[in-house]
């Protein structure tokens, strides 16, 4: 727990002007003080105590709870015995106060006092959350599983019962701390119920008194999200996600830095927004069970993320790049949802791209339009509205390497043979700039890098080899990611004519990089792609280009096709075809070198023999 952690739930749990000067604690004061409380042995016994004797022990608590700050008492309430006590206390006096009758607010105050001494008492005491842990019984654990799901569930947001259940809040969370276990069976019983308290609350996240219980309740609910997000109900779906517009349109700017900088204070509103918003991110994220297939409630859910990253467009908050990013990947998981109707959703998103000047909804609009799309009428109707040239001009305006993920995978969907002959060269150099920024970003954001390479891979794949072959963006990139790529490129362009040595040079380093980092074995479908491209190379380029791959990487080609000899044994299709492919290679190799007699020297021979041997 960090200290800024700590002096929130410490200060939550004090008693206004007893922060500092505690005296030192009495305990047998404190014994006689609860004996009432601690010696009862069922709930009919508390519903008998005068209101007199409950004050007492309300008071008393009162102290215990300023006491229990200091480390050293919170280690003598378990090891004489009285955390025990005080635990099985608070589930009688909870079973009691839900019973009605005259004393049930009296009740109440006295199992806030105990809810509060318990949330100090396991701050930074692992033996203390132990000891909570093990009130658990055959009928499960009280309080987590009876009595806090009903002080959660509470009407009253105000007063005594509103300080109740913020204390809860605190117990809760001063519990879960660093426990997967501990969160994991909260997460079985206090979501729902936690939900409802914030449903409760309504708009009063509006007024500064209830900020902070806004704030612990949602990071609460976030510190149980994974264990949670799976179990949440669409309606519970939907209902954060309109409290998350609400608040996105409430949020006031505040200078990140100023707040970093300036020492004990908090953004409440900021720090309730990022929590809300990681929740709203896991259940999207595990939301495979829920129907989605509703389309105005689907499309409801949608807008309202949508319209909160609109209304945080033009505000500064501390760590507003973890909330916008969030409720962008809340977007895209949600429309990647096998029920969810996303068809439906295509004029919402032409909407948004029409409207919006907020980068992450645009890149949510393009994440929906690409999960829309599984066919070929599919992309007629989204290239309608939103044609290749105006994606590209979208990504143009991305700064943030989550953002072109929705941007290589639409584009990706929609590109074909024939959409690709819509590009004017003008048109092309603005999507190779776009190609050449997405490779950049991955390095620094390596989730980007799968989506770069399949998007690369389509293009060069689709893209003649004149226009690839002008445009040294392309070149860079595939030379620097290597791979695949690489050899796409090499076999397009060894039919351009007129193109520079150098380029091929580049290009066959790329390529002949993978043996440097083979240890782990190379896949038969890139020993595909490397024989394919090098014999399209030695047959489709002139003497000249021929002379520099055997002249300068002959020691390689030896080694190539020796480790491909090794698949003469195997007889699945992709050995073969990476089989022939290398003879049809070897085949050329031979034929250079007997037509190129200044080609000498032992590895040239070595290379002969290999390829000879493939023959």
């Amino acid at each position: 727990m960090s200290s800024e952690q700590d002096s929130v739930k410490n200060w939550l749990s004090d008693t206004p002007g007893r922060r500092s000067g505690q005296s030192e604690m009495d305990y047998e004061e404190v014994l006689f003080g609860l004996e009432p409380l601690i010696n009862a042995r069922s709930a009919a016994e508390l519903l008998e105590l005068e209101l007199a004797g409950l004050e007492q022990c309300g008071a008393v608590l009162d102290q215990l709870a300023v006491h229990l700050r200091a480390p050293a008492n919170r280690d003598l309430v378990r090891e004489s015995g009285l955390l025990r006590q005080l635990l099985r206390a608070q589930a009688l006096v909870f079973e009691a106060a839900f019973q009605g009758g005259g004393s049930s607010d009296a009740l109440l105050q006295v199992g806030s006092e105990l809810v509060r001494c318990a949330a100090n008492a396991m701050v930074d005491n692992d033996d203390n959350r132990r000891e909570f842990h093990s009130l658990a019984g055959a009928d499960g654990h009280p309080l987590l599983e009876h009595y806090l799901p009903k002080v959660l569930q509470m009407g009253e947001r105000e007063g005594p019962v509103g300080a109740l259940k913020m204390r809860a809040i605190a117990m809760l969370q001063n519990f879960c701390l660093d426990s997967p276990e501990y969160r994991l069976q909260c997460a079985q019983t206090v979501p729902g119920p936690l939900i409802a308290c914030l449903r409760e609350m309504g708009d009063a996240y509006m007024e500064e008194d209830a900020a902070l219980a806004l704030k612990l309740g949602l990071e609460l609910l976030a510190d149980l999200a994974e264990d949670y997000a799976s179990k949440a109900t669409l309606d519970e779906l939907e209902f954060l996600a309109s409290l998350l517009c609400r608040m996105a349109s409430a949020c006031e700017s505040a200078d990140p830095e100023a707040a970093a900088e300036s020492e004990g204070s908090e953004d409440s509103g900021a720090d309730a927004l990022q929590a809300l918003c990681g929740v709203v991110e896991a259940i999207a994220d595990k939301s495979a069970a829920l129907d989605l297939s509703d389309k105005e409630r689907c499309s409801a859910l949608q807008r309202a993320l949508f319209d909160s990253l609109d209304a945080l467009h033009a505000k500064e908050f501390p760590n507003k790049l973890i909330v916008v990013r969030r409720i962008t990947s809340s977007i895209g998981y949600i429309s990647a949802n096998e029920k969810c109707p996303n068809r439906h959703m295509r004029t919402l998103c032409y909407s948004v791209l029409e409207r919006s000047q907020d980068g992450y909804a645009l890149c949510g609009a393009l994440f929906v339009l690409a999960n829309s799309i599984s066919g070929r009428s599919d992309v007629d109707e989204v290239l309608a509205q939103v044609p290749l040239q105006r994606q590209v001009r979208v990504a143009r305006g991305f700064t943030d390497p989550v953002q072109f993920q929705s941007f290589l995978d639409l584009f990706r969907k929609c590109l074909n043979l024939v959409t690709a002959l819509t590009f004017s060269a003008e048109h092309q150099d603005a999507l190779f700039s776009v190609v050449r920024t997405c490779h950049d970003q991955a390095r620094y954001y390596a989730g980007l890098a799968p989506l770069v390479d399949s998007f690369l891979n389509k293009l060069l794949a689709i893209f003649p080899g004149a226009a690839l072959a002008a445009h040294g963006a392309v070149l860079d990139v595939a030379a620097e990611r290597g791979g695949i790529s690489a050899c796409l490129l090499l076999e397009k362009v060894s039919k351009v004519p007129g193109v520079a040595p150098e380029t091929f040079a580049r290009l066959l380093d790329a390529i002949f990089k993978f043996q440097e980092s083979a240890n782990g074995g190379v896949s038969l479908q890139h020993l595909f792609h490397v024989t394919r491209a090098l014999g399209v190379y030695l047959h489709d380029t002139d003497a000249r280009s021929s002379q520099l791959l055997l002249s300068q990487y002959s020691d390689k080609l030896t080694l190539l096709l020796s480790s491909v000899l090794s698949l003469r044994d195997k007889d699945d299709p992709a050995a073969t075809s990476v089989l022939n492919n290398a003879k049809f290679m070897a085949g050329m190799v031979w034929n250079t070198s007997q037509n190129t007699p200044e080609l000498q020297g032992q590895d040239m021979a070595d290379l002969v023999k290999a390829a000879k041997a493939l023959l």
